[in-house]
């Protein structure tokens, strides 16, 4: 096995061990992989997926969030995502402004030297915990009157990564 594709069976052990379900979806070219995993979070269902990069040597998690935002309210959205992006070290929140999906996504870089589990619990666990609580203030942004302002202190005060 070559030396940089040694982090697919790390984070199936990973998987395995923490009792996740996935399904790999493998790249023709072998380029990357897809994983992919459906989580029922407190706040809403997601989909999220760890993407390795073999030729760059790059894991990507993102976790989607089950919402579409409407066009009329990206802007607030995307106000409320920034606010909140800028309070913490690790992950970030993504708006598509052509569909109106929100994503969580963080990474980590590899090498030959082995990634730990915790390594791999940590992103995962900020991309599901982003996704979780900021799902909420979404919503109200989206079909309430809410202005990103009005929640941006109820929304840091959930949001815990430490």
């Amino acid at each position: 096995m070559n030396q940089l594709n040694i982090i697919q069976p790390i984070i199936e052990d990973f998987l395995i061990e923490n009792q996740i379900n996935y399904a790999i979806n493998e790249e023709r070219d072998k380029e990357r992989n897809i994983i992919h995993m459906g989580f029922n979070l407190e706040n809403g269902i997601v989909n999220t997926y760890i993407i390795i990069h073999y030729s760059i040597q790059i894991v990507e998690i993102f976790t989607y969030l089950s919402i579409q935002v409407p066009e009329i309210k990206r802007l607030q959205v995307a106000k409320l995502l920034d606010m909140i992006e800028s309070n913490y070290f690790f992950g970030s929140l993504e708006l598509n402004h052509n569909n109106g999906t929100v994503r969580s996504k963080s990474y980590f870089i590899y090498d030959e030297n082995r990634v730990s589990h915790n390594t791999i619990d940590l992103h995962f666990s900020i991309v599901n915990q982003l996704a979780n609580e900021t799902f909420p203030e979404i919503i109200k942004i989206c079909y309430t009157n809410n202005e990103p302002e009005i929640d941006l202190l109820t929304s840091l005060k959930k949001i815990n990564l430490n």
